[in-house]
């Protein structure tokens, strides 16, 4: 009785307990494949922030349909190099501020 009474306990606090929640999330890249051996898709190689707060991603992206937040990208790969990579900065709250495509065929 008194070890279900712990397991009560313990889930009780477990639902009642604040898990974190997402403030705001974004969507970007293209619809390409970065890997001709898996279905991999564009991913953040790295993220830092400033001392306001702004968000600075690096991340690898296609070609075919490229753009970040919503605002249309040109790509610079040839059919040699689809990958060219994201710059990218938004505001603390989520702002998108501005990105710039680097890349091209090697």
């Amino acid at each position: 009785m008194k070890k279900q009474l712990h397991t009560i306990l313990l889930l009780l606090l477990a639902f009642s307990s604040h898990s974190q929640t997402w403030q705001w999330g974004k969507r970007g890249g293209s619809t390409d494949n970065l890997s001709v051996t898996s279905s991999r898709k564009e991913e953040i190689i790295d993220m830092v922030t400033d001392s306001q707060k702004n968000i600075y991603i690096l991340a690898p992206v296609g070609q075919t349909l490229l753009n970040i937040d919503g605002n249309p990208k040109t790509n610079y790969g040839d059919s040699s190099s689809k990958t060219d990579y994201a710059l990218s900065s938004f505001s603390c709250d989520g702002t998108y501020r501005w990105s710039k495509i680097i890349g091209g065929g090697y």
